[in-house]
């Protein structure tokens, strides 16, 4: 589940989800010299990447801090399963093994939401949230697939999915937005997150 707590900072809840993903780890790494690179990639995401991603749409605009210590946990399951010492380079390995690092994994449960809201209305309660951009003139904006930003005062209000889902989406490549199938809409976003990310 997720913990919920007055403030919506997600503190407990993170530190629930590092807890839970470092008891995994350490496992891992003990069996780690028993078995190959694929299988401890397998291993790796079934358990400890699955963890990370759980709901992780709802850390969209959450701290640094809370964003570093995920990055932290995840860093250090790429050494674990490629096998590599403490001090070597997270992102070289992170990308070597193709993962997305923590904010891009959180943009893109957002992107796929927000794909699936506009190609199926559904589920409703997301659906009245996203508003297709239609200017009443002819703009260079027309024709972009685009959804309305709403404004925000609070930096709450901005983490909400009215706010996030047109910042994710308006930031996607025109291949991404104007994708018809979800396989089609999942390798434009994963390519291009992966490019942010990396390059």
């Amino acid at each position: 589940g997720v913990t919920l707590d007055s403030q919506l900072t997600f503190d407990e809840h993170i530190t629930c989800v590092v807890r839970a993903c470092n008891y995994h780890l350490r496992a891992l790494r003990h069996i780690r010299h028993l078995i190959d690179r694929e299988a401890a990639n397998t291993i790796a995401c079934s358990i400890v990447c699955s963890r990370l991603d759980y709901c992780n749409s709802i850390l969209y605009g959450v701290t640094e801090n809370n964003i570093g210590r995920l990055q932290r946990v995840q860093n250090s399951l790429a050494r674990a399963v490629c096998g590599a010492p403490y001090r070597s380079s997270a992102t070289a390995l992170r990308r070597s093994l193709h993962w997305l690092p923590i904010r891009q994994r959180i943009e893109y449960k957002v992107a796929m939401l927000t794909f699936k809201v506009l190609q199926h209305q559904q589920p409703v309660y997301l659906s009245e949230l996203v508003v297709v951009h239609n200017p009443t003139r002819t703009l260079r904006s027309s024709g972009k697939n685009q959804l309305v930003a709403s404004r925000t005062k609070t930096m709450i209000a901005s983490r909400a999915f009215s706010s996030a889902a047109p910042h994710v989406w308006n930031s996607l490549p025109s291949s991404a937005r104007f994708a018809t199938s979800v396989d089609t809409f999942r390798g434009c976003v994963k390519t291009h997150l992966f490019d942010v990310a990396y390059n």
